[in-house]
């Protein structure tokens, strides 16, 4: 292996079997544990294995313009924060670096639970597994998990669905919870009990899983 790289993740064989070699621009080509590069995987963006898979993204480019970073590389003494993908094809692969969804998709959020909320080529949205078996059909305009006080990937069991130009709610097994009305919809519930503040006409309101 050339000394072509300004960080190799070896922390990255504690949970898999490759590991992430990263250029300056915050790409990386992984490597096998006999230091042998993938070659499907190089000048990509692979994210942290998580159940036994990650999303990975071939041909796109990493933009810096954000403050909220992705990660952190120091180039040349000073640390560049990466904090977006953009352009190129996602997919997902297991803990060998091998394909479980080759990258087809034009995005895929971080998983959470072993799913993955996607957007196909055509921009409509749905919510596939880690073997790209289709949970929820791509027939929106966007998905969304719902973020708390607490943090983001909580075990809250809806989705924020964007249809038209208006927002409801679904669960995961794409029933409707909340009809598709409203200009925002954030989720301010705890424990089993589940409300949602909504803006219908710039104005607010408060909700329950029910509509009550």
């Amino acid at each position: 292996l050339p000394c072509a790289f300004i960080f190799i993740n070896t922390n990255d064989f504690l949970v898999s079997n490759i590991a992430r070699c990263y250029s300056e621009n915050g790409l990386c080509c992984a490597i096998n544990r006999n230091g042998e590069i993938i070659k499907a995987l190089s000048n990509s963006y692979i994210d942290n294995f998580e159940n036994l898979n990650t999303r990975v993204n071939i041909g796109g480019y990493l933009s810096n313009k954000k403050k909220k970073s992705i990660y952190n590389l120091r180039v040349n003494g000073q640390i560049s924060e990466y904090t977006e993908c953009i352009g190129g094809r996602w997919g997902v692969i297991d803990l060998d670096g091998e394909y479980l969804i080759p990258p087809k998709y034009k995005f895929l959020q971080k998983q959470f639970k072993n799913e993955y909320i996607a957007e196909d080529l055509k921009g409509k949205w749905g919510v596939i597994t880690s073997n790209d078996s289709v949970k929820i059909d791509f027939k929106y305009n966007e998905i969304r998990y719902f973020s708390s006080n607490i943090g983001l990937w909580l075990d809250i069991p809806y989705y924020i669905v964007k249809k038209g130009n208006k927002w409801g709610v679904i669960d995961s097994a794409n029933n409707k919870i909340i009809n598709f009305e409203y200009e925002k919809i954030e989720y301010i519930g705890n424990n089993n009990k589940h409300y949602f503040k909504i803006r219908k006409n710039k104005k607010y309101g408060v909700i329950d899983a029910n509509q009550n």
